[in-house]
Parts: structure tokens; C-alpha cells; sequence
């Protein structure tokens, strides 16, 4: 479930498909927490703090003298989630997801690599409060993987929004936006 909060540097379109998928899956299943959690049309809220174990895989292009490598990051990350229902019903889930003692060492050159930022998300469920088919989530995901010495530090920024439309069973994935810099 985490990997889709920190961004993988993907040049292969099938594995991009597979980040989609894994963002479709997430979408419903934050979809169907919500409707259980809130399914009354009172008002009400609900924050939740979870601190889970991770190992993420990251590609940092920077790395091994520009020609790149896997780094596999472990470490915990922290997920704060607030849930909140209208007295219409609508539903409004929010997140923050951010790395807590995140490092690793590169596969190839044996550097140490420690990885800090977080993602905010943000998702709307229309559906839930009879306002059409719609179920939106927005992310921003904003991290930094930091080695030794200069030249192979990384450092991302993406928005993204999810849509899911409940009607026709449909999911689009737009990055709104994208960049990818060495420093």
C-alpha cells in the first residue's frame, strides 16, 4: 500500500500501469473504509494515527555516477488520517503521509542513502451524499533521497488526481504535475 506515496522513478509504461492499478486499488479501498466509518448522514469526524513498518524499493537516477540504482528504503511511516461527514452526508477523508527513519544503501555502490518528505491527499466522495458517481482524491507528494556526497541527492514533486467514477466503474490517473532533479 505505501509504495504508491513515494514516487518510483519509472521509465517501462507497464510498470506506470501497475502505479495506476495501485492507486485504483487504494481509491476504493479508502472508498469503502469511509462508507463504513461514516455511514450516517450526521455530522461527525474521525482522526486516526498509524505508524506502519515499510520497505520501499526506489530507483535514484542520480546514483552510481549518473548511470543509477536501486536503493531499498526501510523505516516507518507515519499515516494521519481524518474523516469527515456533512450533515448532507458528503464525505471528506484527509491524509498526511510522511517517513520516519528511512534509509538504505544503494545495491550497486554501497552508499547510504536516507529519504525524508510526505504526501497529502485529499479525497472527496460526492457519491456518498447523492451528488453524482464521483469519488476524487488528490495527492501531493513532495520527498528527498539524500546520500553521500554531492551529485547523488534526488529530490521529488507530484500532483496527482484520481478520479473514480461508482457509475460507469471507470478510474483515471492524472499527474498533474512532475519533476525529477538531481542535486
Amino acid at each position: 500500500m505505501t509504495g504508491i506515496f513515494i514516487y518510483f522513478y519509472i521509465e517501462d509504461i507497464s510498470m506506470k500501469a501497475n502505479l495506476r492499478s495501485m492507486l485504483q486499488t487504494l481509491g476504493l479501498a479508502a472508498l469503502v473504509l469511509t462508507v463504513s466509518v461514516l455511514g450516517t448522514s450526521t455530522a461527525s469526524a474521525q482522526t486516526t494515527s498509524t505508524k506502519v513498518p515499510v520497505t520501499i524499493p526506489v530507483f535514484i537516477p542520480c546514483a552510481n555516477d549518473g548511470d543509477g540504482e536501486f536503493v531499498e528504503m526501510t523505516g516507518t511511516l507515519h499515516v494521519l488520517t481524518h474523516i469527515s461527514t456533512n450533515a448532507n452526508g458528503c464525505v471528506t477523508m484527509k491524509n498526511h503521509f510522511q517517513p520516519m527513519n528511512l534509509s538504505g544503501v544503494g545495491d550497486v555502490s554501497g552508499d547510504k542513502y536516507q529519504g525524508n518528505g510526505g504526501t497529502q491527499s485529499v479525497t472527496q466522495d460526492k457519491t456518498s451524499c447523492g451528488d453524482g458517481c464521483i469519488i476524487e482524491d488528490r495527492f501531493v507528494n513532495n520527498y528527498r533521497m539524500i546520500g553521500q556526497g554531492p551529485g547523488n541527492n534526488f529530490q521529488v514533486h507530484q500532483v496527482m488526481k484520481v478520479t473514480y467514477n461508482v457509475c460507469t466503474n471507470e478510474t483515471t490517473v492524472v499527474v498533474e504535475q512532475e519533476s525529477v532533479e538531481c542535486f
